[in-house]
């Protein structure tokens, strides 16, 4: 039976005689992996024929990228297999801000809420989509959250809860950690106000209301060891 890598190039070589160098206008290779870069409006075409003709009838992904400053700035990619035999070929397709890509919904329901959040989080658009909405941010929120352009801390707005301007509140969360310098033992799950290196003016009200987190009822205070020297602020480092 054919190595995986020689039936990769197989395929990736069928695909390329069966369209031409019009619709897949590049081939990379990497460590037996094999990408084709398809023309954006053939894409549909090329994931259908993959799947009917060279026996690719799973997609295991389908994601995409912010070149910013580059032209096109976006790309889509994909990666199908064949279930039976673990073959994976990798499409992708360059698209700039305000074109479309076909959807392959059609051809592979598992797309449809990849292409949803492709189009929530970096605004590619899928045309022919049976239900192009958003999928984490409500309908309406004005921004792309995953594009490269988009600053980590949010943008000024005056639509409450739209984006930060802050650092997003984290006190009481599961797994919420506090920044900075400190050993892990303050950096455990729980609220911030538990932990010994916050000063009184992070810390707020001695009494904290928030509930301990359930992680640490089981927490033992660290133990020095022979030589070992305490920790900053006098406090001990963890025992590991």
């Amino acid at each position: 039976m054919p190595s995986l890598e020689s039936q990769i190039k197989t395929a990736a070589d069928n695909a390329q005689n069966r369209f031409g160098k019009d619709v897949i206008t590049d081939r990379y290779e990497f460590r037996g992996d094999i990408t084709l870069t398809v023309a954006r409006h053939a894409v549909a075409d090329v994931v259908r024929w993959l799947r009917d003709s060279a026996g690719f009838d799973m997609m295991v992904n389908l994601c995409s990228v912010d070149n910013m400053g580059e032209s096109p700035r976006f790309e889509v990619n994909y990666t199908l297999a064949q279930a039976e035999t673990g073959v994976n070929l990798s499409l992708k397709t360059k698209v700039d801000d305000g074109e479309e890509v076909p959807s392959v919904t059609e051809i592979f329901q598992s797309a449809n809420w990849h292409e949803r959040e492709v189009w929530d989080l970096m605004g590619i658009k899928f045309s022919g989509h049976p239900d192009l909405r958003r999928i984490l941010m409500w309908e309406g929120y004005p921004y792309f959250p995953l594009r490269k352009d988009f600053p980590v801390q949010g943008v000024p707005t005056e639509l409450p809860g739209v984006a930060f301007t802050e650092a997003a509140p984290t006190q009481g969360a599961p797994f919420a950690t506090e920044q900075g310098r400190c050993p892990s033992a303050c950096r455990e799950p729980g609220p911030i106000n538990s932990s010994p290196f916050s000063s009184p003016a992070r810390r707020g009200p001695s009494h904290d209301p928030t509930p301990p987190h359930p992680a640490r009822m089981y927490h033992q205070p660290a133990q020095r060891l022979p030589g070992r020297q305490p920790g900053r602020a006098g406090m001990e480092g963890p025992v590991i």
